[in-house]
């Protein structure tokens, strides 16, 4: 299963490079595989490509979080409630 949803997502980003949410799912995928640098380099791409989207850095966080790496999982995790505090005071 790992697999054939890894070649779907590689699939969908050569389709389109700047394919956010597949990037975000390969750095998920990755993490739940124990990928965890792997994983933060695709939520890092993802970062570049849209920097005010709160996901990335959410699930960045918990890569942190597994890697047993609490000051990272603080700063990431800090970064996304700050954006969504801004998206919320924007509505």
């Amino acid at each position: 299963m790992f697999k054939d949803a890894m070649k779907d997502f590689d699939k969908s980003i050569e389709i389109n490079p700047k394919f956010y949410g597949g990037i975000v799912a390969k750095g998920t995928l990755n993490d739940e595989n124990g990928e965890y640098d792997l994983a933060i380099d695709y939520y890092d791409k993802a970062i570049e490509l849209e920097p005010e989207n709160p996901q990335a850095y959410f699930n960045k966080g918990n890569t942190y979080f597994n890697k047993k790496d609490p000051k990272r999982l603080v700063k990431y995790g800090k970064k996304r409630n700050n954006l969504v505090l801004n998206m919320l005071k924007k509505e």
